[in-house]
C-alpha cells in the first residue's frame, strides 16, 4: 500500500467519523452518488469545510496577536522594550540614563521603520515581478 493510499484511507475514516458524529450517516461518496447517503449540497459542504478546518487546526498552531488602532505597523518588540526603558529612566530621574535611552529609542525606531519599509517594498517588488512574468 502506497503512502498516498494510506493517507487517503485515514482521511476517509476521519470524514466518516465526522459524518457519524453529526448524525449524517456514512459518506461513501458525494451527494447523489450511488451507494452513499443522499445529502443536500449544503450539508455535504458544511461537513467537508468542517473537516478541512479540523485539519488546519491540527497542523497550524494558533497564536493571538494583539494590535491597537493607534499602533504603527513598524512598532516591534525592540521598539517597545526601548520605549519602556526610556520611561523607566525618566521616572528614575537619572538624566544621563534618560539621554542614553532616548538615543537608543531613536535608533530602534529608525531601524524598525527601515525594516518595515524594506519588507513592504520587497512585497510590491515581488508583485511587480510576478505581473511582468505573467505578461510574457
Amino acid at each position: 500500500m502506497s503512502h498516498r493510499e494510506e493517507a487517503s484511507g485515514k482521511t476517509q475514516d476521519t470524514l466518516e467519523r465526522l459524518c457519524l458524529s453529526a448524525g449524517l450517516g456514512i459518506a461513501s461518496g458525494p451527494p447523489g452518488r450511488a451507494g452513499g447517503s443522499v445529502w443536500d449540497i449544503n450539508t455535504y459542504t458544511d461537513v467537508v469545510i468542517g473537516y478541512i478546518g479540523k485539519c488546519i487546526d491540527d497542523v497550524v498552531p494558533r497564536i493571538t496577536v494583539q494590535t491597537f488602532p493607534n499602533q504603527k505597523p513598524w512598532v516591534n518588540g525592540e521598539v517597545c522594550a526601548k520605549l519602556k526603558a526610556r520611561t523607566d529612566a525618566y521616572n528614575s530621574g537619572d538624566l544621563e540614563e534618560y539621554r542614553k535611552s532616548r538615543y537608543a529609542l531613536r535608533r530602534a525606531i529608525s531601524s524598525a521603520k527601515r525594516q518595515y519599509r524594506d519588507k513592504v517594498e520587497s512585497h510590491y517588488k515581488g508583485l511587480q515581478h510576478q505581473e511582468h512574468v505573467d505578461q510574457d
